[in-house]
């Protein structure tokens, strides 16, 4: 059972919480995602991000601090934070011509 109340969606059954997703749908921000840990990898976190996806006017991008999980979950889904996406430009600027050695 999927539960969408303001700005948190739930994912139920009928014994548990599954897992759940805090959101900001103004700004896109991921603010917390959870899924116990008895029904990991089995696409619950996906299905959270699809659902927000519909719910949000901007871009989705997870907010610090990230667990080591929780980075692995956000670059599967090539979603990253602000911090991330700066140090992404920023290495850009840094890169030589496409082939170069320092091309990352």
């Amino acid at each position: 059972m999927v539960t969408i109340y303001g700005d948190t969606v739930t994912i139920a059954n009928a014994n548990t919480t599954i897992g759940y997703v805090r959101f900001s749908r103004t700004r896109g921000s991921i603010e917390y995602i959870f899924v116990s840990p008895a029904f990991r990898r089995r696409g619950y976190g996906s299905e959270l991000l699809r659902i927000i996806e519909n719910e949000v006017v901007a871009p989705l991008r997870p907010e610090p601090p990230l667990s080591p999980l929780g980075q692995q979950f956000f670059d599967h889904h090539r979603l990253f934070s602000p911090e991330e996406e700066k140090l992404c430009v920023s290495s850009l600027s840094l890169k030589g011509k496409p082939g170069d050695q320092n091309d990352v």
